[in-house]
Parts: C-alpha cells; structure tokens; sequence
C-alpha cells in the first residue's frame, strides 16, 4: 500500500512555493496541477495564511490561531502533547510559532494569544483549494475558474472582492491549467495559468461524498469527523496503481475541527499537498 512521500513538491502556491511536511506521488501532483493558494507579499502579518512551527515546517493556517494549529501539528508529527508555545509576527509578513523559552530573533514581535488571521481569507482559499468543488479539482479555463471563484465569495459574503486574471498567462484549460493568488488588502482574487493538463482527479469522489452527506445531514462537528474517517476507510484511491494509505497514524490523512457557530451544519473542504487534509467547520454540537 502506498503511503504520501517526498517524492515530489505540491503544486506551486502563487509566487512562491509552500513547504510541505510529506509531498505526495508524482502522479497526484500531476493531477492536482491546478490552483492552489498563493498571498501577496503583505507586511500585515493578520493577512497571511500561512504558519512557521517549530521544526521548520510550514502549514496552512486553519483556525487561525496559530499556536493551535501549530499544537495540532505538533501532536500529528510527533505524538505527544505539545509544549508551550508563543506565536510572532516576524516583521516580514509571516507569522513564526516557537516553544516557549527558544531564542528567537530581536525582529521577531509575540502576538496576542488567540486567533490573530483572517478567517475569511483562510476559508477562501481552503475552498479554492478543495480537490471536490475548488480549483483544485479540475484544470479550468479563465471562465470556468471565475465562476469557482465568484461562488466562493458569495459564500463567504465577500462581495466587495474582484477577480481579475493575468493577462500574459491566461488560463485555457488545456495546456494551461488556473492557478490564483489573493491579495486581502486590495480585496482580489487574479487567476493566473501555469502549465498544466486535465487529468483524471483521484481524490474528488472522497471529497464529493463526504461534502454530499453533510448536505444531506446536518450534524456536529464530532460526527462530521467520525464520518470522515469512516469514509477515508471505506474508499479507495488509487495512483499508479496503487491504493494510497490514508491513515491518520501514518500522517498521512489529516483531519481538522474547527469551531464556527455562525454556521448552521458542518461542511467540509479536502485538499491535497503533502497528505490529504479534510477540514471541518460548523458547531461544537
């Protein structure tokens, strides 16, 4: 069975790479040669969706709180219960998480406990990277990709925002595949196409069945959870041949709970980069 490697980066976010922890197959890349998140470089740290946590990895930010993303990283990575943790602001733009007591740089500024991103602009672009509805799934044309984008704004009642697209590298869904950055401070979604080409999406019936059950259901978090990890044993997804192992004792099926009472039944989104990451939104109970 096969499991998530370094075999090879996941696709590029924006104008620069993100890091991840565990790459997976060649080929899933080469499916998920689509969009995926990029930020413009900010100096206002509250507007990045990233996170540096102790050992020098970079994640996705989910809750945005930091130091709890980082502690549930922590806990996937070794294990354990995390020690204590301090975030900074890193006088770039980017937010930096260390154990309490390390030495960090004097430029280095502690924020605030508690959640200090945006969470608008995180859900933005999970649901732009989400292997089932998002950009992710698919290589798309300019059209098509403004459509996704639009309806994720209005899902977020983020009206206010354009989409623009880069007009040397438009997206055709063919040789080219859309990609998008985000830019907070000027409310903008720019589509951009990078090489690429339509390629069957392995992970899409996973990430399709779980969104249409919690439609059809409306349920906790907690059950949304058990019906995620019930739902990655039960399917199979197959690259190269090979049925992927999606566990969450091997790292590489990840899943994240986050607490939003301003929404009525839990709803999901699943992206792919290192491992299979499925993130859960709605409330407690």
């Amino acid at each position: 069975m096969k499991t998530l490697e370094n075999t090879q980066a996941a696709p590029p976010k924006g104008r620069r790479n993100r890091r991840r922890a565990r790459m997976i197959p060649i080929a899933a890349v080469a499916v998920l040669a689509t969009a995926a998140a990029g930020v413009a470089v900010l100096r206002d740290s509250s507007n990045t969706t990233e996170v540096g946590c102790p050992g020098g990895s970079s994640i996705d930010a989910v809750s945005g709180d930091p130091v709890v993303d980082c502690a549930g990283e922590w806990r996937i990575r070794h294990g354990t219960e995390p020690p204590a943790m301090v975030a900074y602001d890193n006088g770039q733009g980017g937010i930096v998480v260390a154990v309490e007591g390390d030495e960090v740089p004097d430029s280095f500024v502690p924020l605030d406990p508690g959640p200090v991103q945006d969470p608008a602009l995180i859900e933005l672009e999970a649901a732009l990277d989400d292997v089932g509805t998002g950009l992710s799934s698919g290589c798309y044309d300019e059209k098509a990709a403004r459509e996704i984008a639009r309806r994720e704004l209005d899902q977020l009642a983020l009206t206010a925002w354009t989409i623009t697209v880069d007009d040397s590298r438009v997206p055709d869904g063919t040789s080219t595949c859309a990609y998008y950055l985000t830019d907070p401070l000027a409310r903008q979604v720019q589509l951009i196409g990078l090489e690429g080409a339509a390629a069957p999406n392995p992970f899409k019936p996973y990430a399709d069945s779980l969104a249409d059950r919690l439609s059809v259901n409306c349920v906790s978090l907690e059950e949304a959870g058990e019906l995620a990890r019930t739902l990655a044993a039960s399917i199979e997804i197959v690259v190269d041949g090979e049925q992927l192992d999606l566990s969450e004792e091997t790292g590489g099926f990840v899943v994240h709970a986050v607490e939003d009472p301003a929404v009525g039944c839990t709803r999901s989104v699943v992206k792919v980069g290192g491992r299979m990451e499925v993130v859960l939104r709605g409330p407690a109970n």
